[in-house]
C-alpha cells in the first residue's frame, strides 16, 4: 500500500532564521548610529519604529519566503518526503526514513493551523518538520493530513513488526495516557 500526500513545509534552516536577524539588528544599530552622527534624532526614531513593526506589515511576505512544497510518500517500508521549490518545482531537498529507523514520534498542532512532526530515530538522532497542512486537530484527524496518514502507517508498522514506533511523552503525558493511547489504536 502507499499513500502521497501533497502539502506545504516551513523552510527550518538555523543559519537563515539567525542571518536575517543578524542582518536585521545591524540595520537598526546603522541608523542609529547615522542619525545620532549627524543629528536627525525624528528621522532615526521614525526609521528605528519603522524597522521594528516592518516584520508585521511585511509577515505574509516573510511566511511565504519560508514556505517550500512538499510531497510525503508513505508506503510499508519507509517514509519519503520530497521538498520542492515553490516558484520552480526543483527537488531542493529528499529524507528517506524506514519503519525500522524510527523509535518513536511527536506531534504538535499550532494556532496557525501548522502540524509540527518530530522523529526520533534509533541512532539518537532527531528530525522536526513542520507543515503547513490547514487543518485543526479535529480536522486532520480524520481527513487526509500528514497527522491521520502518518499514524495510520504507524499502526500498520506497529502490529506487524515487535519493534514499535511509540508516541514520545509531553510534557503533561504520563505512562496511563500511553497505555491509553495503545488501546485506542
Amino acid at each position: 500500500m502507499q499513500k502521497e500526500y501533497k502539502t506545504k513545509l516551513y523552510n527550518q534552516s538555523i543559519a537563515l532564521q539567525l542571518g536575517l536577524a543578524s542582518l536585521y539588528l545591524i540595520i537598526i544599530f546603522f541608523i542609529i548610529y547615522v542619525t545620532k552622527l549627524y543629528g536627525f534624532k525624528n528621522l532615526g526614531l521614525g526609521l528605528v519604529f519603522f524597522m521594528l513593526i516592518s516584520p508585521i506589515i511585511f509577515s505574509k511576505k516573510f511566511r511565504a519566503a519560508m514556505i517550500r512544497n512538499a510531497i510525503l510518500n508513505f508506503n510499508d517500508n519507509d517514509l519519503k518526503i520530497a521538498i520542492y521549490d515553490p516558484k520552480s518545482d526543483a527537488l531542493i531537498n529528499e529524507f528517506t526514513y524506514a519503519w525500522n529507523e524510527l523509535n518513536g514520534y511527536r506531534f504538535y498542532f499550532d494556532s496557525k493551523l501548522n502540524t509540527c512532526l518530530t522523529l526520533y530515530l534509533k541512532d539518537n538522532i532527531k528530525k522536526t518538520f513542520i507543515f503547513n497542512d490547514d487543518k485543526k486537530i479535529d480536522e486532520s484527524s480524520f481527513k487526509d493530513s500528514v497527522f491521520n496518514i502518518f499514524c495510520v502507517y504507524v499502526k500498520e508498522h506497529n502490529e506487524k513488526n515487535e519493534m514499535q514506533i511509540l508516541p514520545r511523552k509531553y510534557f503533561f503525558l504520563n505512562k496511563n495516557s500511553i497505555k491509553r493511547y495503545r488501546t485506542s489504536e
